[in-house]
């Protein structure tokens, strides 16, 4: 946080504001829910009750931690924000990641304030900004900012549930990313009330029998493991339909570090050092997709692009346009990059002839 003022100047805010909007980003994820429905429920404390979450719908298995958010979305979402007088963003660090409602944030003439924990936040976007990378996620910089309100607020309920369980997910249940605070904070979410085992067993404990079933079938036919000690898992959307998987069911190994799937929305704001990404059918990237993955390389990171620019699905995409080409041609001569073009297909000469004629 920049001024131990702030949190007295948003309470400010909060008191003359009749119609507030929350926000958080696309694909939302524990931190998310549990960031912005902690901040819906605190504003309800408050007496603050014309008050919107606009976000989209959360995967089944973590919807539990913001059940009961008034969600906007769609027009409805769109005139919220239009008569909004304060908006309060979550979780993310530009209004980019705000997905189909980036246009109507901007052009919005109410308060923005942001609370998040990822790097280079876009400071001119927003008139008031809590910001900072030393915490384990955005319930722990909503934690902190509540506990600094002229009148604090009652983390006993709702409230507190909904900053434990965003900040468990986020931290893959105290794996990574936990500081001092991080604990701190736990401690006195339990001290006030909060039933941390229960919220444990609702993220980890409530697998569906297919769920089993896909993840032992991944584990015993889908780990390989390398020469190095680094192990791989790909999961096909084959075989992700084939156990009837829903969003977030590999949650469980992601947070046991046996698998980390990593959709392209979520990785802004991220530095992945040591890993080895292998990104397959390129060719279906926008430049700029291309160019959001490899900024957020860390060190002693190695990156492969596979694809063929003459088999492209995306509509709005050509073998001039995709991000796979413009890599190439934005690349070539730097030391740390290689390109490699295959010049011949290897599965049969029909096939070879069908890429290059149909």
């Amino acid at each position: 946080m920049k001024t131990s003022a702030e949190p007295a100047l948003l309470g400010k805010w909060i008191e003359a504001s009749d119609r507030i909007v929350v926000v958080t980003h696309t694909h939302p994820d524990g931190d998310a829910l549990g960031s912005s429905s902690a901040v819906r429920r605190y504003l309800q404390q408050k007496g603050k009750q014309n008050v919107a979450v606009v976000r989209e719908e959360a995967p089944k298995t973590i919807a539990f931690i913001a059940e009961g958010d008034p969600l906007l979305q769609g027009e409805e979402a769109l005139r919220a924000i239009a008569a909004a007088d304060l908006i309060i963003c979550t979780d993310f660090n530009g209004l980019s990641r705000a997905g189909a409602y980036e246009e109507a944030l901007r052009s919005s003439k109410a308060r923005k304030v942001l609370i998040d924990h990822h790097l280079n936040p876009q400071l001119e976007e927003f008139d008031l900004v809590f910001s900072c990378c030393e915490v384990s996620s955005a319930c722990e910089m909503v934690y902190r900012i509540l506990k600094a309100m002229p009148q604090g607020a009652d983390f006993g309920g709702p409230v507190g549930e909904c900053l434990m369980a965003g900040m468990t997910t986020d931290t893959n249940n105290f794996a990574n990313s936990v500081f001092p605070g991080t604990l701190q904070m736990a401690s006195e979410l339990i001290s006030e009330g909060v039933d941390r085992d229960a919220i444990v067993a609702m993220l980890y404990n409530r697998y569906r029998k297919n769920r089993v079933l896909a993840i032992s079938h991944i584990l015993s036919e889908h780990l390989s493991l390398r020469e190095d000690g680094l192990a791989v898992i790909v999961v096909s959307k084959e075989l992700w339909h084939r156990f009837g998987l829903e969003g977030g069911e590999l949650e469980g190994m992601v947070n046991s570090e046996k698998l980390l799937i990593t959709p392209l929305a979520y990785i802004r704001g991220r530095s992945l050092g040591k890993a080895f990404f292998i990104i397959d059918e390129a060719q279906n990237l926008t430049p700029h997709e291309i160019k959001t993955i490899i900024t957020r390389a860390g060190e002693d990171t190695k990156i492969v692009f596979t694809g063929d620019i003459f088999q492209i699905d995306q509509p709005y995409l050509d073998q001039w346009s995709n991000g796979l080409t413009h890599l190439g041609e934005k690349m070539a001569g730097q030391r740390l990059f290689e390109h490699v073009f295959l010049r011949k297909g290897e599965r049969s000469e029909l096939s070879e002839i069908a890429s290059r004629l149909l």
